[in-house]
C-alpha cells in the first residue's frame, strides 16, 4: 500500500512540474491571432462548440510543442536553463512523461481538429509532424527563431481553415498578417534568447562567437520593423483605413516603447516591462479588427 502512496505521489509530483513548465498560461497569448483570423475569414459566428474546439486545438498545440520541445532537449535542462527563471533542479520531469505527454496532446489536436472540419483535420497531421521537426532541430540550427515565428504565424491561417475549411485568394490579408507574425516572434525570441547562459563546451547550447548582443539586437530590430511593415500591409487590406492606421500605429508604438526599455544595444536590461508590451501585439491587432 505504502508503495502505491509513493507513485501516486510521485505522479501527481511529476505532473504539477510538467504544468508547471509548460506555462498555459502562454498559450493566451496566440488566442488573439486565432481570433483575428476567424474574423477576417467572414464565416459569421461559428457557435459556442467551434469556438470551444478552436480554443482546445490551440492549447492541445501548446502542449504538444512544449512536451516535444523538453522531451528533445530533457538532458540539457538541468545544467542550461533558458532563463534564469528555471529553476536548477534534479527534479525534472522525466522523458517519459513528457513523451507520454506529447502522444496525449497530439492526438487530442488531431481529434478536435477534425471536430471543425475535414480539412483541418487533414492539416493537423502536418502540424504534428512540423512541430516535432522543430523541436528536433531547434539546438541545431541558427533559423530556430523563425521557427518559432512560423508556428505561431500560422495560427491565424488555422482559425481561417477552422472556419472556412479552405484557403482562397481571399485568405491573402491572413497570410500577410502570418508574415508578420513571423518576424515579430522570431525578433521577441532573438532578444529572449540573451537571457540564456553563454555556452559552455559540455552544454548543447551554443551561440556562435561572432553574434554578440549588439548583432542580436540589430537582428531582433530589423525582424520586428519588418513586422510592422506587413502588419500594415494586411490591417489595410483587411481594414477600412481609420482602423488599419489606428492599429498599425499602436503597435508600432507598443514595439517601439518596448526597444526602448531595453537601453544599450550592447548591454540591454530586458525587464518584465519589455515582454508586456511585446505581448501587447496580439491584442491590439485585435482591437483594430473590432473597431
Amino acid at each position: 500500500m505504502s508503495g502505491i502512496r509513493f507513485d501516486l505521489r510521485s505522479l501527481f509530483d511529476h505532473v504539477s512540474e510538467l504544468h508547471r513548465r509548460m506555462h498555459v498560461v502562454r498559450t493566451l497569448h496566440t488566442l488573439p491571432f486565432a481570433a483575428i483570423g476567424a474574423l477576417w475569414s467572414g464565416a459569421g459566428y461559428p457557435g459556442g462548440f467551434k469556438i470551444f474546439l478552436l480554443g482546445l486545438v490551440v492549447l492541445f498545440g501548446r502542449g504538444l510543442s512544449t512536451s516535444l520541445l523538453r522531451l528533445f532537449k530533457a538532458p540539457a535542462d538541468v545544467s542550461n536553463p533558458e532563463s534564469p527563471a528555471e529553476a536548477l533542479t534534479e527534479d525534472r520531469v522525466p522523458a517519459a512523461v513528457w513523451a507520454a505527454f506529447a502522444v496525449h496532446a497530439a492526438s487530442f489536436l488531431v481529434l478536435c481538429s477534425y471536430g471543425l472540419n475535414a480539412t483541418s483535420g487533414h492539416l493537423s497531421w502536418l502540424v504534428c509532424l512540423g512541430l516535432t521537426v522543430h523541436a528536433a532541430i531547434r539546438r541545431h540550427t541558427g533559423l530556430t527563431h523563425f521557427l518559432v515565428g512560423l508556428g505561431l504565424g500560422a495560427v491565424p491561417l488555422g482559425a481561417w481553415v477552422a472556419l472556412r475549411g479552405s484557403l482562397g485568394p481571399d485568405a491573402l490579408p491572413a497570410f500577410v498578417l502570418g508574415g508578420g507574425i513571423l518576424f515579430w516572434a522570431a525578433g521577441l525570441d532573438m532578444i529572449y534568447s540573451l537571457l540564456a547562459p553563454v555556452a559552455e563546451a559540455r552544454r548543447s547550447f551554443r551561440r556562435p562567437a561572432w553574434l554578440t548582443p549588439g548583432r542580436v539586437m540589430a537582428l531582433a530590430q530589423g525582424c520586428q520593423i519588418t513586422a510592422i511593415l506587413l502588419f500594415g500591409l494586411a490591417l489595410g487590406s483587411a481594414l477600412d483605413p481609420r482602423a488599419a492606421a489606428l492599429g498599425t500605429g499602436l503597435v508600432a508604438g507598443a514595439l517601439i516603447v518596448s526597444r526602448l526599455t531595453l537601453g544599450p544595444s550592447d548591454s540591454p536590461r530586458i525587464t518584465r516591462r519589455f515582454f508586456a508590451l511585446q505581448l501587447l501585439v496580439g491584442p491590439l491587432l485585435l482591437i483594430a479588427s473590432l473597431a
